[in-house]
């Protein structure tokens, strides 16, 4: 079978390899769909594979013995649990997760904890859009909205997006997306989110006249804001909503900072400001997304679109992109 294997920095290669053997607790997954993530990028940029292919959907293809699962079913692979999972295996060596192959071994099956039956009605790139999705329910959750939520997403690319339509589908309609990029913005103002590009107005100018005003301690005045979503990852703009939240606002952080930063929290304590990280996703909320295909579909909507226009992906990473429409 074929895998699409990271070698080093900005080097990704096909190169073939046994399919894995099927042992009497395993189940042999044929790997119909994979998204790229931020991840493999950074991956991709820095040459360190773990994890590089993780966004996986596909059917039963093998199963052993003791597997009680139906041939053919189409599952979801968890990468919660990813000991659990080999991509290919020659001279006793194996390579755990890695979705850029044509199958998957998940061994030791759990249901709904390494791999999870899901509707026969979501095609396989729906399947493959649970993983990102869930992420961003995770980092959505870590605050108590309610409808009437003033929100503010910094970032509008995948994981941005999958926050939005998750709080959409809860009923949350104020909703500000912001970023410098006209294209993803665009696409997510087709998808009813108010829309703010920092090169052409100032966050805080923005906010204070879409939201109105309230208070902080060490600003006065400040946007009336409850939550600020960091999916973007920039310093200086997560500083910003930082210094300008007003009194018991939170910050969730999604988003991966690759530098450091430093944090007034003379304004994190007077303003009684919560500053939250979430990482990753729970098994709950894989059952939860599985049963809300609608809201995977709006994500869809964006993904294809913004695939089309995305020009940080790889020659070798967009081959991989060819060669999985063709499954």
């Amino acid at each position: 079978m074929k895998c699409l294997l990271l070698e080093g920095v900005k080097k990704v290669v096909f190169k073939e390899y046994s399919v894995p053997k099927v042992g009497d607790d395993d189940v042999l997954v044929k790997i119909e769909a994979r998204g790229i993530c931020g991840t493999d990028l950074n991956s991709y940029r820095t040459g360190c594979p773990n994890g590089f292919g993780h966004e996986i959907g596909g059917y039963v293809y093998l199963k052993g013995k003791n597997v009680n699962i139906e041939s053919n079913q189409k599952v979801f692979v968890s990468n919660l649990t990813p000991m659990d999972l080999v991509s290919y295996e020659q001279d006793e060596h194996f390579s755990y997760m890695g979705g850029f192959a044509e199958y998957i071994l998940v061994k030791n099956y759990k249901e709904n904890v390494n791999l999870y039956i899901v509707p026969e009605t979501m095609k396989y790139t729906e399947i493959a859009l649970i993983e990102p999705f869930c992420v961003g329910m995770r980092g959505v959750k870590k605050y108590k909205y309610h409808k009437n939520s003033h929100v503010v997403i910094l970032g509008a690319g995948i994981i941005g997006m999958c926050c939005f339509c998750y709080l959409k589908s809860k009923g949350v309609d104020n909703i500000v997306m912001v970023d410098i990029n006209e294209h993803r913005l665009n696409i997510a103002k087709e998808q009813g989110a108010i829309i703010c590009n920092t090169n052409r107005t100032p966050l805080d100018q923005f906010l204070n006249d879409h939201f109105g005003n309230n208070y902080s301690m060490t600003k006065g005045q400040v946007p009336d804001v409850d939550v600020y979503i960091d999916c973007a990852g920039v310093g200086n703009l997560t500083n910003q909503c930082i210094e300008m939240a007003k009194m018991n606002a939170q910050i969730v952080v999604l988003a991966v900072h690759h530098k450091p930063m430093l944090v007034n929290m003379e304004s994190v304590m007077y303003n009684s400001l919560n500053i939250e990280g979430s990482c990753m996703f729970s098994h709950d909320d894989i059952l939860e997304e599985i049963t809300s295909i609608n809201i995977i579909m709006w994500t869809l909507t964006f993904i294809y679109n913004e695939s089309k226009n995305d020009r940080n992906c790889s020659v070798g990473l967009r081959t991989c992109c060819a060669d999985r429409k063709k499954t």
